[in-house]
């Protein structure tokens, strides 16, 4: 066993799941529909690590939920994940990425109860044409809901937007 006794120790947690692969990400991802009803026990497998990372720290200053799309798991799955990793101490900051289409009031208890402190919604593009060229599966219209939805749960929240994208 080790043991580390820095307090600036971060935990990035990657969800490989994505309702559709966008056509430009390099990240490492697989659609959701491709697990069919196993998500819990990759879920659970995930955990385990996670109890036993916990375990070796003092707990983590930052916790950083990416993917793939964190939004594919349920609040169930991603709150289990967010209290184990605070079990010790309440990190600093915690932030989890969503898609705008994943991204609903359901979520909203992560913000009430404070295991996420930041939002970052992954917009990408506002131009209708572009993210159909990206094969998103959000328009314009669901960035905007997604950020009201945001401003709704009073959550910081960044928007990811990129740029030198197809016209």
């Amino acid at each position: 066993m080790f043991t580390v006794s820095d307090e600036r120790v971060s935990l990035y947690i990657h969800i490989p799941f994505c309702t559709t692969c966008c056509s430009y990400c390099a990240f490492y991802s697989e659609p959701k529909t491709q697990w069919n009803g196993n998500l819990d026990s990759y879920v659970q497998r995930l955990l385990q690590e996670v109890i036993l990372v916990e375990q070796n720290v003092e707990g983590f200053d930052t916790i950083f939920i990416g993917g793939g799309n964190p939004g594919c798991l349920s609040l169930e799955q991603l709150t289990s994940l967010l209290s184990a990793a605070q079990k010790k101490k309440k990190s600093r900051e915690v932030t989890i990425e969503m898609n705008p289409e994943s991204f609903n009031e359901s979520f909203f208890p992560l913000f009430e109860q404070n295991l996420v402190t930041r939002l970052s919604i992954g917009i990408q593009s506002m131009q209708d044409g572009v993210l159909t060229q990206l094969q998103r599966n959000a328009r314009r219209i669901d960035n905007l809901k997604a950020i009201e939805l945001a401003q709704k749960a009073r959550a910081l929240y960044g928007i990811d937007i990129s740029f030198d994208l197809p016209h």
